[in-house]
């Protein structure tokens, strides 16, 4: 029994040195993937939401035309449009960011089930998707609780001459709207695709990076935490049952010791049976 116990304490020592290196390697991947963040994650990211933006602005541009003798209104939509369409795809792609990186995470705990690895009673798995959820949470935190850098402002801030100029031209515009409605409203349009999407596009491309950077720096934090986290557990299971296996087998050996005892005083009193 006792040797038993003995391989089984080594078997558990193995497991839990086995672990602490899964850390360790986790901890490795988590700085290679920080490393490469922006240049191999958040610059594509930000290319494909520029796009998806600059998209659903252009597919608006004849009721974005309709709105030209309302500026205000034209400003709010433009914003309305490419927030919409900001949380959309920037989920989109915070989605398939994580997936990459849970990938990454995911090797490590499959390094640890192998078949020619140690055999741990539970399997290891961790959620991702609280990872995806905290990186869109992070995006809403930034929309709402930071005006003063939000991209939107800045995107309005560099329509503001444009717009100006069309204050200017507003009533010849309007006068030759209601002439020839279809070919001035085409105008617009035209005006829409010169002046507004490249503002839009240009400013995007500033703003988007540290936003995303943020977002994927926390989400990625978040997996690296749930690995260490689940490794944790998977230690003090290991232990727990290292400990009451011990006091199972003390318990044994003091049942044994009171059976010892036992059969030490009937021999006694055999042999004082014998002597009377």
């Amino acid at each position: 029994m006792i040797e038993s116990f003995d391989y089984s304490k080594e078997k558990a020592l193995e497991e839990m040195q086995a672990l602490d290196l899964s850390v360790k390697d986790i901890e490795k991947t988590y700085e290679k993937l920080r490393a490469n963040l922006e240049e191999e994650y958040s610059s594509v990211a930000v290319g494909s939401v520029v796009k998806a933006i600059v998209k659903d602005v252009r597919e608006q541009k004849p009721y974005l035309a309709s709105l030209i003798n309302r500026p205000n209104e034209l400003n709010s939509e433009i914003e309305s449009i490419m927030q919409q369409s900001l949380i959309k795809n920037a989920k989109l792609e915070i989605e398939k960011i994580n997936l990459s990186f849970s990938k990454d995470f995911s090797a490590e705990f499959a390094a640890l089930q192998k078949p020619d690895s140690l055999q741990l009673s539970n399997k290891l798995s961790v959620s991702f998707d609280h990872g995806v959820e905290l990186g869109i949470n992070t995006l809403s935190l930034f929309l709402s609780k930071r005006p003063a850098t939000r991209p939107f402002a800045l995107i309005l801030q560099g329509l503001k001459p444009f717009l100006k100029d069309l204050l200017t031209f507003l009533p010849d515009i309007i006068y030759s709207f209601f002439r020839n409605a279809e070919r001035e409203l085409k105008k617009i349009e035209n005006l829409i695709e010169e002046k507004v999407i490249p503002e839009v596009e240009n400013h995007l491309k500033k703003v988007l990076p540290s936003l995303f950077n943020e977002c994927l720096e926390k989400s990625l934090k978040n997996l690296k935490d749930q690995c260490e986290l689940e490794i944790t557990h998977k230690k003090q299971e290991i232990a727990l049952a290292q400990t009451e296996k011990e006091k199972h087998l003390n318990d044994l050996e003091d049942q044994k010791q009171i059976l010892a005892n036992k059969i030490n005083a009937l021999s006694d009193l055999e042999q004082q049976y014998l002597k009377d």
